[in-house]
């Protein structure tokens, strides 16, 4: 086993993410993932460069890595037939745009007539903390191209294609 995480190696690691002090996601059984893969949240691949097995790490993501911004945008009031029965507020509904496509919504309010929907995400603009334990450290698969390895390539790339020596210019 490789003791330290780089891009490419394999790393089985356990997780849980907490919006505030709720957990919202959690790995029940150990999970394996390759850095750089897009297994997980790039940012939180990143993060895991350089650590080791049994070491303990807490990453923040913010809204925009991952549900986006609240967007005030997204409520719309709807005539109560139109919707299920029974609802309560903080339910999670189906409603079928005008074209038949079903949407989840979030029952935010009902009146007597009418009911409060929200279409955002429910972690829309909260960020979100990554609780994780590194657990063991793998060599990279030769076969698996990684988004890291992708990047430097193009990075390399650019360089060579957009650096114009002194001699071309003139």
């Amino acid at each position: 086993m490789t003791d330290v995480v780089r891009p490419g190696t394999r790393v089985v690691l356990r997780y849980r993410v907490l919006a505030g002090p709720k957990i919202v996601d959690k790995a029940e059984k150990p999970i394996e993932i390759v850095v750089g893969k897009g297994d997980f949240l790039p940012v939180v691949e990143k993060a895991l460069i350089g650590h080791q097995p049994g070491d303990h790490l807490s990453v923040l993501v913010p809204p925009d890595k991952l549900y986006g911004p609240y967007d005030p945008k997204k409520l719309s009031f709807i005539p109560i037939e139109r919707l299920p029965k029974d609802l309560h507020p903080g339910q999670v509904i189906q409603i079928q745009d005008e074209y038949g496509i079903p949407h989840p919504a979030t029952v935010r309010r009902l009146d007597q007539d009418i009911a409060l929907v929200d279409y955002n995400h429910p972690l829309a603009g909260r960020p979100l903390r990554f609780e994780i334990e590194i657990l063991g450290v793998k060599p990279p698969d030769p076969n698996i191209n990684t988004a890291f390895d992708t990047y430097d390539q193009a990075k390399a790339s650019n360089k060579k294609t957009n650096s114009l020596d002194k001699e071309e210019l003139l």
